[in-house]
């Protein structure tokens, strides 16, 4: 019993040990990186202040920053997103809860994430814990370091937490299953678990659907002998909280503005998807070509060699193997790609992001270490240098905060905000108005409180503007060809220009810069 004991101990601090890593390569992105076009959405979504209110003559940033913080009812939230979001309302209602009582920062908004993803890897752990699987956390960590989850766990959208409940689902279906024929009640719990997981997981992000679908496909297939009864009424328990959505969801789909080209072809669209699973396990955060494409390279062969060796190991233990399980990890695995497939193929979309195929990540961890944590494997000497290496090339993908390098200046809009405010006691900041990547939120938001701020719309007055302007030291223009306004910036730009009153300093990245003529 003590050696037992002992055992469990140990199993206990390297999982904590695990999760501690885990949360160690999420901090860099939680505090240094910039808030994104989408976090601002979300931010004023959960405030309530949807649509916002923007200046249309330069008032301080403190003034408008204020529309980040509210308290909206929760049928107000469910509202704003049905007429300007795509996204179902189960994350915004949590997250506005969990704003309202621990702070409106983008930092307490990105921990929200990061306690979904700790606890989607807890979730993994637990899930092959129960089917036996041997060497659990060789997988749990390929997947807590991958590119993606890293992301997702610090990134204030809904990705996080459906991935936790698509993982709590399957958690639920598989004790379930495995109480068939032992405890009842437990069977009932799981079950009825399971069911409310799925449920909730679609009303958190709809492209859920697709792994969700294989859940209840594969459970109610493990229980129809034996629990008949349950192996329809759970599904349907689930079906029935996701139709609750399903009217939004189809609305909001035939809304959403196509992505890239449509559908691209059959063999392109393979190709496309295939890429795409690989590098929601690597994405590198770095920009030189030549050694993205030395790792790239490594990167693909060795993921390779690994499935191999996984198909190897399935054929050598097949009679040892928890195949009721491993069915329902490639199922998992499979189904984003193919439900983003079949999407393309049926609404043109080209819905190409790496964020919808998040949700296959903890399965493909799992696939794709299979066969290193069998001991045939494990023992041989250059099979050990595996894991080692495909480690160190997901811990190129995490974001050490770069900009905080004096090079990176300018490179988001938090170090631009910075070099903003260093520029003058007296300056003013022009942005255009637009939705998506063109959304003005993300830069008003990391401007410092006494930075005067100014929206463009298209029925701007641009004389009048100017005017309004013209005595400030420093004038900042953040263009955006992605906006409505693109070509009221451009027009702007031209009269500031001709005005021969400023002089265009060097370029940042993301803005135009002019200085007063002394």
């Amino acid at each position: 019993m003590n050696i037992i004991s002992r055992v469990k101990h140990q199993k206990t601090w390297l999982l904590v040990i695990l999760l501690i890593i885990a949360l160690g390569v999420r901090l860099p992105g939680l505090y240094s990186r910039a808030i994104s076009y989408d976090e601002a959405i979300t931010l004023l979504e959960t405030a309530g202040n949807v649509p916002p209110s923007w200046p249309y003559q330069p008032v301080p940033a403190s003034e408008v920053q204020k529309q980040f913080k509210g308290t909206p009812t929760l049928s107000k939230i469910a509202e704003y997103l049905r007429q300007t979001d795509v996204h179902p309302p189960f994350y915004f209602w949590l997250l506005s809860l969990w704003r309202r009582w621990l702070g409106f920062s983008i930092e307490t908004s990105r921990i929200f994430s990061v306690v979904c993803s700790l606890g989607n890897v807890l979730v993994l752990y637990l899930v092959l814990q129960a089917g036996q699987i041997e060497r659990p956390l060789i997988p749990c960590l390929v997947f807590a370091i991958s590119s993606s989850a890293i992301f997702a766990g610090h990134d204030t959208r809904p990705y996080a937490l459906a991935s936790l409940l698509i993982g709590m689902g399957t958690l639920f279906a598989y004790l379930a299953t495995e109480a068939k024929n032992r405890n009842k009640t437990r069977l009932v719990v799981y079950s009825t678990a399971m069911a409310l997981c799925c449920g909730l997981a679609f009303l958190t992000n709809y492209l859920s659907l697709f792994p969700i679908g294989i859940i209840l496909l594969w459970f109610t297939i493990n229980l129809w002998f034996g629990a008949r009864l349950l192996a329809i009424l759970s599904p349907l328990m689930a079906i029935s909280i996701c139709l609750t959505g399903l009217q939004t969801w189809l609305t909001q789909l035939n809304a959403r503005p196509d992505q890239s080209t449509g559908f691209l072809g059959f063999f392109r669209e393979i190709a496309k998807i295939i890429s795409r699973n690989l590098f929601i396990i690597w994405t590198p955060a770095f920009t030189n070509k030549e050694l993205k494409l030395v790792l790239m390279l490594l990167f693909i062969v060795v993921v390779l060699i690994l499935i191999g060796l996984s198909i190897a190991a399935i054929q050598r233990y097949y009679s040892q193997t928890n195949r009721k399980l491993l069915l329902l990890f490639i199922g998992l695995a499979v189904a984003p790609s193919i439900g983003i497939f079949l999407l393309d193929f049926i609404s043109k979309k080209n819905l190409h992001g790496y964020r919808y195929f998040f949700f296959a990540v903890p399965a493909l961890s799992v696939l794709i270490t299979y066969g290193i944590t069998k001991p045939i494997f494990s023992q041989k000497v250059w099979i050990r240098y595996l894991l080692p290496i495909l480690l160190c090339i997901q811990l190129t993908g995490v974001n050490w905060g770069l900009e905080t390098i004096p090079s990176q200046t300018g490179s988001n809009f938090r170090s631009l905000a910075r070099t903003i405010k260093a520029s003058s006691s007296s300056h003013v900041v022009v942005v255009g108005n637009g939705f998506g990547r063109g959304h003005p939120g993300a830069v008003i938001y990391e401007l410092a409180p006494e930075t005067m701020i100014v929206v463009l719309s298209k029925n701007s007055n641009l004389e009048k503007l100017q005017r309004n302007i013209q005595n400030y030291q420093d004038v900042w223009i953040v263009p955006s060809s992605e906006r409505p306004t693109a070509s009221i910036e451009k027009k702007l730009l031209n009269l500031i220009q001709t005005s021969q009153q400023y002089t265009s300093k060097p370029h940042q990245d993301l803005a135009v810069h002019f200085q007063k003529r002394l």
